[in-house]
């Protein structure tokens, strides 16, 4: 029960993980525009900074 709740947890933060790993493999340029209300922050700055 533990590892379910961890993982279901965990999944925003390996969600954008996975993209940040395409993005430096040149598969795409930004992050999704829509993520989890808690990760929001972090991925707007990320997209900004890839803008510059």
């Amino acid at each position: 029960m533990l590892w379910l709740v961890t993982s279901w947890s965990l999944y925003p933060i390996e969600s954008v993980s996975s993209q940040i790993s395409s993005i430096e493999k040149g598969e795409r340029e930004a992050l999704d525009q829509n993520p989890p209300l808690e990760l929001s922050g972090l991925v707007r700055n990320l997209n900004k900074l890839l803008v510059k």
